[in-house]
Protein backbone atom coordinates (compact mmCIF):
# COMPACT_ATOMS: atom_id res chain seq x y z
CA UNK A 1 0.00 0.00 0.00
CA UNK A 2 1.29 3.14 -0.83
CA UNK A 3 1.83 6.36 1.23
CA UNK A 4 -0.06 9.51 0.97
CA UNK A 5 3.69 10.99 1.02
CA UNK A 6 4.68 8.36 -1.87
CA UNK A 7 1.68 9.20 -3.90
CA UNK A 8 2.56 13.06 -3.86
CA UNK A 9 5.74 12.82 -4.67
CA UNK A 10 4.48 10.49 -7.82
CA UNK A 11 1.65 13.14 -8.85
CA UNK A 12 3.30 15.90 -8.01
CA UNK A 13 7.02 16.53 -7.40
CA UNK A 14 8.96 18.93 -4.95
CA UNK A 15 8.51 22.29 -5.69
CA UNK A 16 11.91 22.18 -5.87
CA UNK A 17 12.59 19.44 -8.16
CA UNK A 18 10.56 21.50 -10.58
CA UNK A 19 12.03 24.85 -10.11
CA UNK A 20 15.72 23.01 -10.58
CA UNK A 21 14.28 21.20 -13.73
CA UNK A 22 13.02 24.64 -15.20
CA UNK A 23 16.17 26.49 -14.67
CA UNK A 24 18.50 23.80 -16.14
CA UNK A 25 16.10 24.03 -19.46
CA UNK A 26 15.92 28.02 -19.84
CA UNK A 27 19.84 27.64 -19.42
CA UNK A 28 20.10 25.18 -22.48
CA UNK A 29 17.89 27.68 -24.77
CA UNK A 30 19.65 30.73 -23.50
CA UNK A 31 23.22 29.06 -24.26
CA UNK A 32 21.45 28.16 -27.83
CA UNK A 33 20.34 31.37 -28.62
CA UNK A 34 23.75 32.98 -27.67
CA UNK A 35 25.67 30.63 -29.28
CA UNK A 36 23.43 31.38 -32.14
CA UNK A 37 23.66 34.93 -32.35
CA UNK A 38 27.17 35.04 -32.22
CA UNK A 39 27.49 32.52 -34.64
CA UNK A 40 25.18 34.52 -37.24
CA UNK A 41 26.56 38.23 -35.95
CA UNK A 42 30.27 36.83 -36.59
CA UNK A 43 29.46 35.44 -40.11
CA UNK A 44 27.28 38.80 -41.24
CA UNK A 45 30.03 41.36 -39.68
CA UNK A 46 27.48 42.55 -37.40
CA UNK A 47 28.70 45.66 -34.89
CA UNK A 48 26.81 43.37 -32.40
CA UNK A 49 29.25 40.72 -32.26
CA UNK A 50 32.24 42.99 -31.92
CA UNK A 51 31.06 45.57 -29.44
CA UNK A 52 30.32 42.29 -27.22
CA UNK A 53 33.35 41.26 -27.40
CA UNK A 54 35.67 44.34 -27.50
CA UNK A 55 37.00 43.69 -31.17
CA UNK A 56 38.83 45.99 -32.94
CA UNK A 57 38.08 45.57 -36.24
CA UNK A 58 38.58 47.67 -39.95
CA UNK A 59 36.13 47.16 -42.44
CA UNK A 60 36.55 48.16 -46.19
CA UNK A 61 33.03 47.70 -48.26
CA UNK A 62 31.90 48.27 -51.87
CA UNK A 63 28.29 47.47 -52.97
CA UNK A 64 27.04 47.52 -56.74
CA UNK A 65 23.75 47.19 -57.53
CA UNK A 66 20.95 47.33 -60.05
CA UNK A 67 17.59 49.43 -58.80
CA UNK A 68 14.37 49.45 -60.72
CA UNK A 69 16.53 48.22 -63.90
CA UNK A 70 19.07 51.04 -63.04
CA UNK A 71 23.08 50.07 -62.39
CA UNK A 72 25.18 51.61 -60.19
CA UNK A 73 27.41 51.69 -57.30
CA UNK A 74 27.66 52.80 -53.99
CA UNK A 75 31.00 55.01 -52.98
CA UNK A 76 33.69 53.11 -51.01
CA UNK A 77 33.22 52.68 -47.38
CA UNK A 78 35.79 52.19 -44.68
CA UNK A 79 35.18 51.92 -40.65
CA UNK A 80 37.06 51.50 -37.72
CA UNK A 81 35.50 49.75 -34.94
CA UNK A 82 38.59 50.90 -32.20
CA UNK A 83 39.18 49.23 -28.88
CA UNK A 84 41.00 52.43 -27.00
CA UNK A 85 42.62 51.91 -24.10
CA UNK A 86 41.69 55.52 -22.43
CA UNK A 87 38.28 54.80 -22.82
CA UNK A 88 38.34 51.46 -21.49
CA UNK A 89 39.23 53.02 -18.43
CA UNK A 90 36.09 55.43 -18.78
CA UNK A 91 34.17 52.06 -19.14
CA UNK A 92 35.26 50.50 -15.99
CA UNK A 93 34.28 53.50 -13.92
CA UNK A 94 30.68 53.90 -15.46
CA UNK A 95 30.36 49.82 -15.02
CA UNK A 96 31.26 49.82 -11.71
CA UNK A 97 28.56 52.71 -10.98
CA UNK A 98 25.96 50.32 -12.38
CA UNK A 99 27.47 47.26 -10.78
CA UNK A 100 26.89 48.73 -7.76
CA UNK A 101 23.23 50.06 -8.59
CA UNK A 102 22.52 46.10 -9.87
CA UNK A 103 23.97 44.53 -6.54
CA UNK A 104 21.49 46.99 -4.65
CA UNK A 105 19.01 46.02 -6.87
CA UNK A 106 19.59 42.44 -6.28
CA UNK A 107 19.43 42.62 -2.88
CA UNK A 108 16.73 44.14 -2.11
CA UNK A 109 14.67 41.81 -4.92
CA UNK A 110 13.62 44.16 -7.18
CA UNK A 111 15.29 42.56 -10.28
CA UNK A 112 12.19 40.52 -11.49
CA UNK A 113 12.02 36.74 -11.83
CA UNK A 114 13.26 35.07 -14.49
CA UNK A 115 15.30 38.11 -16.00
CA UNK A 116 18.35 37.15 -16.65
CA UNK A 117 21.32 40.24 -16.70
CA UNK A 118 23.79 38.98 -19.76
CA UNK A 119 26.06 42.15 -19.42
CA UNK A 120 26.46 45.25 -18.14
CA UNK A 121 26.55 48.28 -20.15
CA UNK A 122 28.97 47.87 -22.62
CA UNK A 123 30.18 51.38 -24.94
CA UNK A 124 32.36 51.28 -28.18
CA UNK A 125 33.28 53.88 -30.37
CA UNK A 126 33.24 53.32 -34.45
CA UNK A 127 34.57 56.02 -37.16
CA UNK A 128 35.10 55.75 -40.63
CA UNK A 129 35.12 57.72 -44.07
CA UNK A 130 33.17 57.23 -47.21
CA UNK A 131 35.34 57.74 -50.07
CA UNK A 132 33.53 60.39 -52.27
CA UNK A 133 33.32 63.85 -54.03
CA UNK A 134 33.35 65.54 -51.55
CA UNK A 135 34.70 62.83 -48.81
CA UNK A 136 32.60 62.29 -46.13
CA UNK A 137 33.77 61.19 -42.40
CA UNK A 138 31.68 60.05 -39.31
CA UNK A 139 31.91 59.54 -35.13
CA UNK A 140 29.74 56.97 -33.61
CA UNK A 141 29.35 56.44 -29.83
CA UNK A 142 27.36 53.53 -29.12
CA UNK A 143 25.98 51.92 -25.22
CA UNK A 144 24.58 48.63 -26.00
CA UNK A 145 23.13 46.47 -22.96
CA UNK A 146 21.97 42.77 -23.17
CA UNK A 147 19.32 41.47 -21.46
CA UNK A 148 17.82 37.16 -21.57
CA UNK A 149 14.02 36.84 -21.07
CA UNK A 150 12.45 33.57 -21.75
CA UNK A 151 13.23 32.12 -25.19
CA UNK A 152 14.28 36.17 -26.49
CA UNK A 153 17.75 36.94 -25.76
CA UNK A 154 17.51 41.10 -26.43
CA UNK A 155 20.39 43.34 -27.37
CA UNK A 156 19.73 47.18 -26.60
CA UNK A 157 21.77 49.73 -27.57
CA UNK A 158 21.58 53.57 -28.01
CA UNK A 159 24.19 55.25 -31.11
CA UNK A 160 24.78 59.16 -31.55
CA UNK A 161 27.12 60.13 -34.35
CA UNK A 162 28.92 63.22 -36.25
CA UNK A 163 28.98 62.86 -39.99
CA UNK A 164 30.50 65.75 -42.34
CA UNK A 165 27.11 65.14 -44.55
CA UNK A 166 24.14 64.73 -42.25
CA UNK A 167 26.09 66.22 -38.61
CA UNK A 168 24.53 64.90 -35.66
CA UNK A 169 22.01 61.87 -35.71
CA UNK A 170 20.86 59.70 -33.04
CA UNK A 171 19.75 55.83 -33.10
CA UNK A 172 17.81 53.74 -30.85
CA UNK A 173 17.65 50.37 -31.66
CA UNK A 174 15.81 47.12 -29.48
CA UNK A 175 16.91 43.52 -31.51
CA UNK A 176 15.10 40.56 -30.28
CA UNK A 177 16.56 36.69 -31.14
CA UNK A 178 15.35 33.10 -30.31
CA UNK A 179 16.84 30.35 -31.87
CA UNK A 180 14.19 28.04 -33.11
CA UNK A 181 16.95 25.20 -33.16
CA UNK A 182 20.76 24.90 -33.55
CA UNK A 183 20.68 26.31 -36.83
CA UNK A 184 18.08 28.39 -37.91
CA UNK A 185 17.36 32.30 -35.75
CA UNK A 186 14.54 34.36 -35.49
CA UNK A 187 15.00 37.72 -35.28
CA UNK A 188 12.23 40.73 -34.74
CA UNK A 189 14.12 44.44 -34.91
CA UNK A 190 13.22 47.99 -33.99
CA UNK A 191 14.95 51.13 -34.88
CA UNK A 192 14.18 54.51 -34.33
CA UNK A 193 16.52 56.78 -36.17
CA UNK A 194 16.35 60.66 -35.71
CA UNK A 195 18.30 62.88 -37.53
CA UNK A 196 18.69 65.69 -35.20
CA UNK A 197 20.39 68.60 -37.34
CA UNK A 198 17.84 67.66 -40.23
CA UNK A 199 14.83 67.24 -37.39
CA UNK A 200 14.06 64.48 -39.22
CA UNK A 201 12.10 60.77 -37.60
CA UNK A 202 12.37 57.41 -38.65
CA UNK A 203 11.21 54.32 -37.70
CA UNK A 204 12.23 50.63 -38.96
CA UNK A 205 10.53 47.30 -37.90
CA UNK A 206 10.17 43.55 -39.05
CA UNK A 207 11.18 40.23 -38.30
CA UNK A 208 14.00 38.26 -40.29
CA UNK A 209 14.30 34.27 -40.14
CA UNK A 210 18.56 33.74 -40.51
CA UNK A 211 19.81 30.27 -41.40
CA UNK A 212 23.37 28.95 -40.57
CA UNK A 213 24.00 27.08 -43.59
CA UNK A 214 27.85 26.39 -41.91
CA UNK A 215 30.21 27.95 -40.33
CA UNK A 216 30.72 30.25 -43.71
CA UNK A 217 27.61 30.69 -45.04
CA UNK A 218 24.31 31.84 -44.09
CA UNK A 219 21.39 33.47 -45.47
CA UNK A 220 18.69 35.46 -44.38
CA UNK A 221 15.02 35.89 -45.13
CA UNK A 222 13.60 39.44 -44.55
CA UNK A 223 10.87 42.26 -44.01
CA UNK A 224 11.11 45.80 -43.27
CA UNK A 225 8.43 48.09 -42.60
CA UNK A 226 9.32 52.18 -43.03
CA UNK A 227 7.86 54.95 -41.60
CA UNK A 228 8.52 58.38 -41.60
CA UNK A 229 7.36 61.38 -39.39
CA UNK A 230 6.10 64.59 -41.51
CA UNK A 231 3.73 67.10 -39.81
CA UNK A 232 3.22 65.42 -36.48
CA UNK A 233 1.96 62.20 -39.03
CA UNK A 234 3.01 58.67 -39.21
CA UNK A 235 3.54 57.91 -43.48
CA UNK A 236 4.66 54.75 -45.17
CA UNK A 237 8.03 55.40 -46.22
CA UNK A 238 8.94 52.04 -47.66
CA UNK A 239 8.09 48.37 -47.19
CA UNK A 240 10.71 45.72 -48.11
CA UNK A 241 10.71 42.28 -49.12
CA UNK A 242 14.50 40.58 -49.14
CA UNK A 243 16.92 38.23 -49.04
CA UNK A 244 20.11 37.97 -48.35
CA UNK A 245 22.97 35.41 -48.77
CA UNK A 246 26.45 36.28 -47.10
CA UNK A 247 29.26 33.67 -47.42
CA UNK A 248 33.09 33.99 -47.05
CA UNK A 249 35.70 33.78 -49.52
CA UNK A 250 38.45 31.53 -50.14
CA UNK A 251 40.41 34.62 -48.66
CA UNK A 252 38.90 34.51 -44.65
CA UNK A 253 38.76 38.03 -44.60
CA UNK A 254 36.66 38.62 -47.61
CA UNK A 255 33.12 38.32 -47.79
CA UNK A 256 30.22 38.20 -50.55
CA UNK A 257 26.50 39.38 -49.93
CA UNK A 258 23.78 39.00 -52.84
CA UNK A 259 21.02 40.77 -52.16
CA UNK A 260 17.90 40.61 -53.72
CA UNK A 261 14.21 42.50 -53.03
CA UNK A 262 11.16 44.27 -53.89
CA UNK A 263 10.28 47.29 -52.42
CA UNK A 264 7.16 49.07 -52.27
CA UNK A 265 8.59 52.91 -51.91
CA UNK A 266 6.26 56.58 -51.03
CA UNK A 267 8.28 58.16 -53.70
CA UNK A 268 7.39 55.61 -56.76
CA UNK A 269 3.62 55.67 -55.45
CA UNK A 270 4.22 52.31 -54.16
CA UNK A 271 4.53 50.57 -57.18
CA UNK A 272 7.14 47.21 -56.63
CA UNK A 273 10.56 47.79 -57.41
CA UNK A 274 12.63 45.06 -58.18
CA UNK A 275 16.23 45.45 -56.42
CA UNK A 276 19.77 43.29 -56.63
CA UNK A 277 22.86 44.30 -54.66
CA UNK A 278 26.24 42.53 -54.45
CA UNK A 279 28.73 43.83 -52.01
CA UNK A 280 32.37 42.63 -51.38
CA UNK A 281 33.43 43.50 -47.85
CA UNK A 282 36.91 42.99 -46.63
CA UNK A 283 37.36 42.25 -42.70
CA UNK A 284 40.60 42.97 -41.15
CA UNK A 285 41.58 42.08 -37.39
CA UNK A 286 37.96 40.11 -36.87
CA UNK A 287 38.02 38.14 -33.57
CA UNK A 288 36.32 34.07 -33.06
CA UNK A 289 36.87 34.03 -29.77
CA UNK A 290 35.53 35.85 -26.81
CA UNK A 291 37.82 38.48 -25.40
Amino acid sequence: MLSTQSIWAAEDPPKEVETSYLEQTRAVVSQNVIRLSDSIDSLFGNTQYEDRYNSSTLHVSQTVYMKDGVPGADSLEASLNLDLPNLKKLEGRIRDYFLSSEEKRAATGSIAPGEEELSLWDFNQESGVIVALPVDYFLRLRARREILTDRFGHSFYQQVGWSKSKEWESKTSLTSDSALNRYLLFRFINDFNWAMTNNELGFSQGPSLIYQMSDTRGISFDFRYKTAIEANSFLTDRLILGSVYRQETPLQWVYMSVNPEIAWERGSHFRPLYNLYLTFEFIFGKRDEKG
